[in-house]
């Protein structure tokens, strides 16, 4: 299936091939608020120190 090709390319240009020149627009991903997010894991303050931002494909 060409899409399911097509995303594995965009993450692994994400984690291979960043870049600080690299805009975020090109990987097409919607940047998510962690405070509201409603995810048990990131409720842990300890473990939400960690996490800068999360984005969701």
């Amino acid at each position: 299936d060409h899409k399911t090709s097509f995303r594995k390319e965009l993450i692994s240009k994400m984690w291979f091939e960043w870049s600080e020149y690299c805009d975020l627009r090109d990987f097409e991903l919607d940047e998510i608020d962690i405070a509201s997010c409603q995810d048990m894991f990131l409720e842990s303050p300890i473990l939400r120190e960690d996490v800068k931002v999360m984005y969701r494909r």
